[in-house]
C-alpha cells in the first residue's frame, strides 16, 4: 500500500502534471507524494505492470518508450522529466536515443506554456577536486557517454527550448527511503568480507537526499520561475566517502567491515585492460576517479532560491534505511526490484 509520508501539499489551483520515468526510483517517489494531492497526474512508463494498482486506478497512465515511440500531444501544466537510460556501459547511440532524442520528443509533445522540471545529474561535471557550480564550463570530451548524453539533453533545453520555463536539477548519489543505487555501488566493492578500494577513500563528496529533492520539486510546482534555471540539489553537509560506505556496510551487515586499500596505479592498469577486453565492463577509469577525487557540488543557488526548504543529512537517515534493508533483505535490495520503490 502506498502511504503518505509527507505533509499534505495544498495548492488552490489544480494542475495536470506529467511525470516521465514514473517507475524509476526518483520518478516513483515523486508519484508517491503527488498521489495524495488533488493534482491530476499523467504517468509515462515503459511497463505499466511496475505501477501499483492503486496508482494505475487513480491516474492516467501511458505506455511510452522514449527511445522508440513517437509521442502524442500531452496536455499538461507541468512536466517532470525523470526518464533516462542510466548506464555507464551502454553505447552512446542508445544513450542518445533515450536521453537526448527522448528529451526533445517529450518537449515537443507538451504545450509551450507548460513549466518543466528536468532531472539531470552530477555526471555532467568533469571529475576534479574543485567544487562544481551551475555556470561552470564543462569539457564534454572528458565525460562518460552517460554524462555526455545528459549534458546534451541540458543543452537542448537551453537552446532549442530557451523561451520555455525550465528548471534543471542536478543530483548526485541519491539516498533516502527505498534508494538502492548507492547501496549497490558500495556492495560491488565488498568482497571476501572487506571493502576493496583504491587508496584510503578519504575523498569529499556531495549527496542528494530524496526527501529534499521532492520538497524542492514541490516548491517549483508552486513557483513561477521564468526562463531556464539550473540548480545543484545536494545536502549542505560535505561527506567523506569512506565514512558513507562504511556506515552503510557496518549497519546493514551488522559487523565492522575492514577497509582493504588497493594500489591506485595497479587498479588503473586493470581498469584499462578490462575496458578493452571485457564487454560491458563497469570497472573503468571513471570508477577510480570517483573513488579517488573529491566531487563536491555547490548548493548556494538553491539555498538562496528556496531558503525555507528543510535540509537533510545522511547521518539522520542511516537508522531508518538500515531497518528498511533488514526488513526487505539484502539480496532483494541488490536485485533493484522496482516494486521496492512502493514498499
Amino acid at each position: 500500500m502506498v502511504t503518505n509520508e509527507f505533509k499534505v501539499y495544498i495548492r488552490e489551483e489544480i494542475m495536470k502534471i506529467c511525470i516521465t520515468g514514473s517507475t524509476g526510483y526518483v520518478g516513483s517517489q515523486i508519484v508517491r507524494e503527488l498521489h495524495f494531492t488533488s493534482h491530476e497526474l499523467c504517468l509515462l512508463v515503459r511497463k505499466k505492470d511496475k505501477l501499483p494498482d492503486e496508482i494505475k486506478d487513480k491516474h492516467e497512465v501511458r505506455r511510452v518508450d522514449l527511445s522508440k515511440d513517437e509521442i502524442d500531444k500531452i496536455e499538461c501544466d507541468i512536466l517532470i522529466h525523470c526518464a533516462a537510460l542510466v548506464s555507464e556501459k551502454t553505447l552512446s547511440f542508445y544513450l542518445n536515443k533515450t536521453n537526448v532524442e527522448g528529451t526533445r520528443k517529450i518537449m515537443n509533445a507538451i504545450p509551450v506554456s507548460a513549466r518543466v522540471v528536468f532531472i539531470s545529474c552530477a555526471n555532467i561535471y568533469n571529475i576534479t577536486n574543485a567544487v562544481h557550480f551551475e555556470n561552470e564550463k564543462i569539457n564534454p570530451v572528458l565525460l562518460t557517454p552517460y554524462g555526455r548524453s545528459k549534458l546534451q539533453a541540458e543543452n537542448i533545453l537551453q537552446t532549442e527550448f530557451k523561451d520555455r520555463d525550465i528548471s534543471i536539477l542536478r543530483i548526485q548519489d541519491v539516498y533516502g527511503k527505498r534508494a538502492t543505487s548507492l547501496y549497490n555501488k558500495v556492495m560491488k566493492l565488498y568482497k571476501n568480507g572487506r571493502l576493496n578500494v583504491p587508496g584510503n577513500l578519504n575523498v569529499k563528496v556531495s549527496l542528494t537526499n530524496i526527501d529534499y529533492l521532492i520538497e524542492i520539486i514541490k516548491s517549483l510546482i508552486n513557483t513561477d520561475i521564468k526562463g531556464v534555471e539550473i540548480y545543484n540539489i545536494v545536502d549542505s553537509k560535505t561527506y567523506i566517502l569512506k565514512d558513507v560506505f562504511l556506515q552503510l556496510l557496518n549497519n546493514t551487515l551488522k559487523k565492522q567491515i575492514e577497509l582493504n586499500e588497493k594500489s591506485e596505479i595497479f587498479l588503473r592498469i586493470i581498469a584499462g585492460l578490462r575496458t578493452v577486453l571485457v564487454p560491458g565492463n563497469q570497472f573503468t577509469q571513471t570508477t577510480i576517479d570517483y573513488l579517488t577525487k573529491d566531487h563536491l557540488l555547490s548548493n548556494s543557488k538553491v539555498l538562496a532560491a528556496f531558503p525555507t526548504v528543510k535540509q537533510r543529512s545522511f547521518d539522520e537517515h542511516i537508522s531508518s534505511y538500515t531497518t528498511w534493508v533488514t526488513n526487505n533483505g539484502i539480496s532483494t535490495i541488490l536485485d533493484s526490484n522496482a516494486r521496492l520503490y512502493w514498499s
